[in-house]
């Protein structure tokens, strides 16, 4: 059974027979009202839902929404893994890269809130920041190739080159293609059309109207990712 509460501000939001009893939270002005059972004998007639059209999307598209949120709560996550870093080094005495893990930390965690949330402006904000971070792994992807390129000159010309000088220079190239990788996949997520239409102000009037649809975070490959680099953060606290 679905039927309408109204707000005070006017908004008419549409509930199930599932949520009688519980607190929702008007999406036009945030104020949490009790779902109550509609009266016995109302003699006010049936109201006829009306779905919202939202251009090719005429439903909830959960899928983009489970990557959304699972990249949003990762970067939380990983924002406070962070933050703990940070504090290590304020004990350590390493101050100033403290106060950059802070900043970074911050952005990074007001970012990943907004767009676990969905919101237009986390989601273009987030697409820039990572677009600066693919231009700069491939800078330093570059800088790999060509050093690596330089030493094997040296070498054909006789000059000796050690073992150590090789590893840092692939191991430092390698890291920088996989974080290149990285963000070109979440810049190609966040720049899709999927994304954008689930990040606009008309979809996400469409999620409290269908409140028994919840994404299923652990259907995403981005929440295994987060889980894997939080694992990794850990054990590198302890080495």
């Amino acid at each position: 059974m679905r039927f309408y509460i109204h707000c005070p501000c006017g908004n008419e939001i549409l509930c199930t027979d599932k949520q009688i009893g519980r607190r929702i939270s008007c999406f036009r002005c945030d104020v949490e009202l009790v779902v109550e059972a509609p009266q016995e004998g109302d003699d006010s007639p049936p109201v006829e839902v009306q779905p919202l059209r939202l251009g090719k999307f005429q439903k909830r598209d959960l899928a983009m929404e489970t990557h959304l949120r699972c990249i949003g709560i990762s970067l939380q996550v990983l924002a406070t893994a962070q933050g703990v870093q940070a504090a290590i080094d304020v004990f350590r005495g390493e101050i100033a890269g403290a106060v950059v893990g802070v900043l970074s930390t911050a952005l990074q965690f007001y970012l990943g809130r907004l767009l676990a949330r969905f919101s237009k402006a986390g989601r273009s904000t987030l697409a820039a920041y990572v677009g600066i971070a693919l231009v700069s792994m491939l800078g330093a992807v570059g800088l790999s190739v060509t050093t690596a390129l330089r030493l094997y000159g040296r070498r054909d010309l006789g000059f000796g080159v050690s073992d150590e000088t090789w590893l840092v220079v692939l191991f430092g190239g390698g890291m920088a293609a996989n974080y290149a990788v990285a963000c070109g996949i979440l810049l190609w997520v966040l720049l899709s059309t999927r994304a954008r239409t689930v990040c606009s102000p008309r979809y996400t009037q469409l999620i409290p109207h269908t409140p028994e649809l919840q994404p299923r975070l652990r259907g995403s490959p981005f929440f295994w990712i987060g889980a894997f680099l939080l694992l990794l953060a850990i054990i590198g606290w302890f080495l």
